[in-house]
């Protein structure tokens, strides 16, 4: 169940003439993943991050996607003038002011090390602190 930041990166977006490169870093995942690795272990960060470059000298906008996307780029150089960093919460449906992870995140633990990895992250380095932008999205409890 993620915050469906997947499906808002499905099309990509027109800036000027040019589009959007949207680089999903779940794509760069080592498969199959181990149960007993952790995520950034399972992602091949160095492929990542030149298919990122890649984009980057051609598109006017690169967004990179994915549950732990900041530990994947902050090793490229790229001027921080031009790094926005954007967070999407998944809010709970039931009562739209409880992050719906946040409270998953103390009551249930993952059974991987994979996914226990991804929730540790977000619970100890709390992400949508240091982004630049916060978005909520309030789903149905299904999705």
């Amino acid at each position: 169940m993620g915050s469906g930041k997947s499906y808002l990166t499905k099309q990509p977006f027109g800036i000027g003439t040019g589009e959007a490169a949207n680089i999903e870093l779940d794509g760069f995942l080592r498969k199959p993943v181990n149960a007993d690795t952790k995520y950034l272990d399972a992602i091949d960060v160095d492929a990542a991050i030149a298919s990122i470059m890649k984009a980057y000298r051609t598109a006017p906008l690169v967004i990179a996607e994915g549950p732990m996307a900041w530990p994947v780029v902050r090793g490229i150089q790229i001027s921080s003038d031009e790094v926005r960093r954007v967070y999407l919460k998944r809010m709970s449906s039931n009562n739209p002011d409880l992050r719906h992870d946040g409270d998953f995140l103390c009551e249930v633990e993952r059974p991987t090390a994979y996914g226990r990895s991804i929730d540790r992250y977000h619970a100890t380095e709390r992400p949508w602190l240091l982004s630049d932008l916060v978005l909520e999205r309030i789903g149905h409890d299904d999705e």
